[in-house]
């Protein structure tokens, strides 16, 4: 059965938004649908700790330190799970590029062994 033939504007207005798609070439794989490949700076994820946090916090100004650091640990891989989210989001919507680490409000972050740390135990035999 035959199908009638579609405008040619039609068909390169549906290609041009990835509708059709050519052959697929062997030996190359295609993300699933709707994964963003993101590309963030190998210094930005080579950081741990407090300077991860500024980090988030510099594309996503709502971030809770609570959510991050508990038991005087910084959760790192949850850090840069949630900035890789973050960019991707924001690249997808067209947002601007972030603000420079020197706007970022950094008054509630705990210095390494600040308050939030765990306080130190005694030892057994002292």
């Amino acid at each position: 059965r035959l199908r009638p033939r579609q405008d040619p504007s039609r068909r390169r207005a549906n290609r041009a938004v990835g509708i059709l798609r050519g052959p697929r070439r062997p030996g190359r794989r295609r993300p699933p649908p709707g994964v963003a490949m993101v590309h963030i700076d190998s210094h930005i994820l080579a950081k741990s700790g407090a300077e991860l946090f500024k980090e988030l916090r510099r594309v996503y100004s709502v971030a809770e330190v609570e959510d991050y650091f508990k038991g005087g640990v910084w959760k790192d891989e949850l850090l840069k799970m949630d900035i890789q989210l973050v960019y991707a989001h924001a690249r997808e919507a067209g947002a601007p590029y972030p603000p420079p680490l020197s706007q970022v409000n950094t008054s509630d972050i705990p210095k390494t062994g600040g308050a939030l740390a765990r306080p130190a135990l005694p030892l057994a035999g002292a």
